[in-house]
């Protein structure tokens, strides 16, 4: 780390960075094997598991706990995951809170909440990206499997098992 300062780094790989840019860190905490690998102006984060993080650059402001979560990340910021291989590939989407083992896995769109195991699981369809908006978004899901199924829909609720579909 060549600048920067008040991060906590333990693991093999924790906050390692690319070497060609000048990494400008500001409280984050990166505890696991490549628990934010590539953060370089990522701050105020909290990565904790093997490869927590791991691809999130210069997304701010994430809170990942859990092994894989918000893994394939990049520049998303204000997320907040808890559960293995949650909200792993949200990319550059943001202002979602995802809980539960593979919630949000997929995660290509912003301002969502899904709670249960592999609760919105397809949303967006791993495309991230700035047109998150044109992908659904602003959608809560609470239960195992809810909303499951959800492509590209917005502002839905759905709650209960199975809610809105499981595969």
């Amino acid at each position: 780390q060549k600048r920067g300062g008040c991060n906590v780094a333990i693991g093999c790989g924790a906050l390692h960075g690319h070497q060609d840019n000048e990494e400008s860190l500001h409280n984050v905490v990166a505890i696991g094997v490549n628990a934010g690998f590539c953060a370089t102006t990522t701050n105020h984060s909290i990565f904790i598991g093997t490869n927590a993080g791991c691809k999130v650059t210069t997304g701010t402001s994430n809170i990942a706990l859990g092994n894989g979560s918000l893994k394939c990340t990049t520049t998303g910021s204000h997320n907040v995951v808890l559960g293995s291989s949650t909200g792993n590939q949200i990319g550059s989407c943001g202002c979602n809170v995802f809980m539960g083992y593979l919630a949000g896995s997929i995660g290509g769109s912003s301002h969502n909440v899904a709670i249960g195991n592999r609760a919105g699981a397809s949303l967006g369809g791993s495309l991230g990206g700035s047109d998150s908006g044109n992908r659904g978004g602003h959608n809560i899901m609470f239960g195992q499997c809810a909303g499951y199924s959800l492509f590209c829909g917005g502002q839905n609720f759905l709650a209960g098992v199975s809610a809105g579909g499981c595969s």
